[in-house]
């Protein structure tokens, strides 16, 4: 450990202490991942590329519903109400 080779860094802190800083830092514990190459890693990344990811599209749906309000006259079930 470099605190044994270092005496000038004092004492090691306990893993409490350790594991306690992690938390406020945001560092905490997860799982491995698997390997980056293997099949399902591949499938993935695939898909997240393929799709497109938008917040702003859903305006762009509820103004073609309320569209589809004004030119039909029937309101669909998922259509809010105001």
């Amino acid at each position: 450990m470099l605190v044994q080779k270092e005496p000038i860094l004092g004492a090691a802190p306990c893993y409490s202490s350790v594991v306690r800083f992690m938390k406020v830092q945001g560092l905490i514990k997860r799982q491995r991942r698997g390997p980056l190459n293997s099949p399902g890693a591949q499938a993935s990344e695939h898909r997240i590329e393929t799709r497109e990811i938008r917040s702003y599209e859903s305006q762009y749906v509820l103004q073609k519903l309320i569209q589809q309000y004004a030119t039909t006259g029937l309101p669909p079930a998922y259509l809010p109400k105001y």
